[in-house]
């Protein structure tokens, strides 16, 4: 029986994964050594990821079974540059180990055992932006410190240098909004996306004002006069009369009122 290797990916939003293939266009300088050239499988082109996790299986996967109930866009954050030993790890990007993006994985992997899948997830989390074989000892190294010297990484990512927008001069990280899964199985070229699954958005933390004498909660008002209080919360907000862990019931049958410092 033929077993098939896949992968699963966290990709960046489409603004943020064009932004990055124009600096992963880049090519060193050709001052390399003579009698030396660039090997063939070198400086393939690949869509910008994060291995979630990798796997065998005999038939076909479908992605449900491996994308954990109400899995949200994953904020990824840029901390260093890697230059690796081997092709698949030949120069990368290592994100932070940020909560958000370690409970993806987790989950992930949680999710596969629980579907009889085993998988591995090595060097965790980094984002690969070139793959080559050295046809000379040092090139990679020398790739990571044309990127340095060029000012394409330092350590943010400057991809309007290769033909993004301006905007992108100083990316520190992406946001994770979709999982792809893709047979890895044949050279980089060849690698098949099968399936794609958009992340649900996460929502974003909203300031809540509350006014002196004011009875309810003012959500994305007008600030108005100065606020008696702000606070931060989550975005969603219980429904008159459910409770609250602010104060009691919420809504008009049992109106919050701030304590009158005097």
């Amino acid at each position: 029986m033929c077993h098939v290797e896949y992968a699963l990916w966290l990709v960046p939003s489409g603004p943020e994964a064009v932004a990055l293939r124009y600096l992963m266009e880049f090519r060193p300088r050709p001052d390399r050594p003579k009698n030396h050239s660039i090997r063939s499988r070198s400086y393939p082109r690949f869509d910008p990821h994060i291995t979630l996790a990798t796997f065998w299986c005999p038939h076909r996967p479908y992605i449900f079974q491996f994308l954990p109930t109400g899995a949200k866009t994953t904020p990824v954050e840029f901390e260093s540059m890697k230059v690796g030993d081997d092709f698949l790890d030949s120069l990368s990007i290592v994100a932070k180990k940020s909560s958000e993006l370690m409970q993806l994985r987790d989950r992930v992997m949680d999710h596969m055992k629980e579907n009889f899948m085993r998988a591995s997830s090595p060097s965790f989390p980094h984002i690969p932006l070139f793959y080559l074989d050295e046809s000379y000892k040092g090139e990679r190294s020398l790739l990571a410190k044309q990127l340095r010297e060029t000012g394409r990484a330092n350590f943010t990512l400057n991809c309007s240098v290769d033909g993004a927008g301006p905007h992108f001069d100083a990316m520190k990280g992406f946001e994770g909004t979709e999982i792809w899964l893709v047979d890895i199985t044949e050279g980089v070229e060849d690698w098949v996306v099968l399936d794609r699954r958009d992340l649900k958005p996460r929502m974003p933390k909203a300031k809540v004002y509350v006014t002196r004498g004011e009875p309810y909660f003012n959500i994305f008002g007008n600030e108005g006069p100065e606020p008696y209080q702000v606070r931060e919360m989550a975005s969603y907000m219980p429904r008159w009369g459910e409770p609250s862990h602010f104060a009691g019931m919420y809504g008009p049958m049992a109106p919050y009122y701030p304590l009158d410092p005097r």
